[in-house]
Order: structure tokens, then C-alpha cells, then sequence
């Protein structure tokens, strides 16, 4: 398995406890399928999941630059190293 998707607040860990609004994107829907499906046949397949160091955060940082230029925030980048540390 690989990437998947549901909407939003339908996981099991429920409602967020934040919304971080990254601004605008102008690629088209298609191409961003395009480049999710091409993500999950290679960097995201499912043996390369790492609960620490190749996880949900690392696949937010990497669609939220593909698709505004900019990064999540740093805390939550920071978070599996922060919990390493304990």
C-alpha cells in the first residue's frame, strides 16, 4: 500500500487540531493527480513508510512545495526528531 486518501477529518484520528492555510496553487487537478500517482509508485509506495523519518508529514512537505512554493510549518517538520529526542 501507498498513498491514500479520504476527506478531510474522516481518519481515525478524527477532527485536526489545526488548519494551516499555505496560500493559492494554480497547477491544474490533473497534473496534481499525475504527480501524487507518480509519488506513490516511487518515493511513497508503502515499504517506504518510516513513522519517523518518511511519513505523512514528509508527503504534506512535499505536495504543499509542489503545489504553493511553500513549506508546512517548521514544528511539525520538527516533530518526529522531537519525539526521537525523548
Amino acid at each position: 500500500m501507498g498513498i491514500e486518501s479520504c476527506a478531510p477529518g474522516e481518519t481515525v484520528m478524527g477532527e485536526p487540531m489545526q488548519i494551516v492555510q499555505l496560500g493559492k496553487t494554480e497547477i491544474p487537478y490533473a497534473l496534481f493527480l499525475e504527480y501524487v500517482f507518480e509519488m506513490g509508485e516511487s518515493s511513497f509506495k508503502g515499504t517506504t513508510y518510516d513513522l519517523f523519518k518518511h511519513n505523512c508529514n514528509t508527503f504534506s512537505l512535499e505536495v504543499a512545495q509542489f503545489l504553493t512554493g511553500k513549506n508546512i510549518p517548521q514544528e511539525i517538520i520538527d516533530l518526529p526528531e522531537e519525539v526521537l529526542n525523548t
